[in-house]
């Protein structure tokens, strides 16, 4: 999974999939596979192997903002170093042949690990096309635009059909795989909502709460639409915002960044906010189970988790895909049912956690029967 890459929502996923397992008992570890591509855009050193426009845009911005950007690095890196159970860093398909053990059960997933523009190509070790003969699960994992799968369908079906049981995070890209492997494939929730909520209470628990209303904002790419409707929250509420950027993207009234912070901290910003703005499939995540009152504008093309999501839950009502649906919305403060909510996740949460642990179970049966 993508456990190097310092964003909140890779990170989180990576913690709350190895929790579930020890939970129930497994000896569980993420193989530490150092996929440069992956890491690159989280680098502060600068090196032989960046281009001469990345080393300068590396230069400026550690000019500008240095201190920031060596904070956010190490408070992800201690997160890294001390929440998640890795193997010894591993750097070819080889070294992750040589680390897996002939009993061990190999998890590809969570994130968009089936996603070349990420990755780069579409990789065996993250697709576990690997020659062993080890029992092989995908547990939520995600194309991130289906355009993909459509383009290079010959090469998906060759790769994930060697995967026992396959699941995926978006039901949509389970309709394109259906199209073209002969196996299930199964729709299983994202790792940060297959645990339930005191997992998170338990990591916030020293964290003090914020007193102070505020408005959380937390965006993943530049969008207009999500500066226009922070901004007239903003007014309409007369509420600072707290936002996750290097610098201010443009919000009227600014009420600091934590952007140098871990992912604890971003969990407990969500919790303590008074509202959030997000086009963040993770800042989703954490505003339904703390129960917030949340505005999304998801991605144009990797927004269908969000979406997907949003309309088990019934939830769709918190979409708005530009700013002109947000004026049109004006009950800000209405409150969800969250005991309905809670109870269709909980339904949600207990398919998705007997799908993993019946494939675990006829995994370790067809195992012991190989023996």
């Amino acid at each position: 999974t993508f456990h190097r890459a310092h964003n909140y929502g890779a990170l989180l996923q990576a913690f709350a999939l190895q929790e579930f397992f020890k939970e129930h008992g497994f000896n569980t570890k993420i193989m530490d596979y150092r996929c440069k591509k992956i890491e690159k855009p989280y680098m502060i050193k600068i090196t032989s192997e960046m281009s001469v426009k990345e080393k300068i845009k590396l230069l400026i911005k550690k000019v500008l903002f240095g201190k920031k950007i060596i904070d956010r690095h190490k408070n992800f890196d201690n997160f890294i170093d001390f929440e998640l159970n890795l193997s010894n860093s591993l750097y070819t398909v080889d070294d992750v042949l040589n680390e897996i053990n002939k009993n061990d059960i190999l998890i590809t997933g969570s994130d968009q690990v089936w996603n070349p523009e990420i990755v780069g190509e579409l990789s065996d070790v993250y697709m576990l096309n690997l020659n062993c003969k080890n029992l092989k699960i995908s547990y939520a994992a995600s194309v991130g635009d289906n355009n993909f799968i459509k383009e290079n369908a010959d090469l998906y079906k060759k790769k994930i059909s060697k995967i026992n049981y396959v699941s995926v995070r978006e039901e949509s890209t389970q309709k394109e795989l259906n199209k073209i492997i002969s196996k299930d494939v199964n729709v299983t929730l994202d790792p940060t909502l297959l645990v339930d909520k005191n997992l998170w209470n338990k990591c916030l628990k020293e964290k003090e709460s914020i007193k102070k209303d505020y408005i959380f904002a937390y965006v993943v790419s530049k969008d207009d639409n999500f500066i226009k409707i922070a901004n007239e929250l903003s007014e309409r509420t007369g509420l600072s915002i707290i936002h996750t950027g290097i610098k201010n993207p443009g919000f009227e009234k600014e009420n600091g960044s934590i952007y140098s912070y871990g992912p604890i901290d971003f969990i407990k910003y969500i919790r303590d906010a008074k509202y959030v703005v997000t086009t963040s499939f993770h800042g989703t995540v954490f505003s339904i189970l703390f129960h917030k009152k949340f505005f999304v504008i998801p991605h144009k093309k990797t927004g269908n988790r969000i979406r997907d999501l949003l309309r088990k839950l019934n939830l769709e009502n918190r979409i708005f895909d530009c700013f002109e649906d947000f004026i049109k919305f004006k009950d800000i403060d209405k409150e969800e049912d969250w005991e309905i909510v809670d109870n269709v996740l909980q339904n949600e949460r207990m398919k998705s956690e007997k799908w993993l642990l019946l494939a675990i179970s006829n995994l370790k049966l067809q195992g012991d029967n190989d023996d």
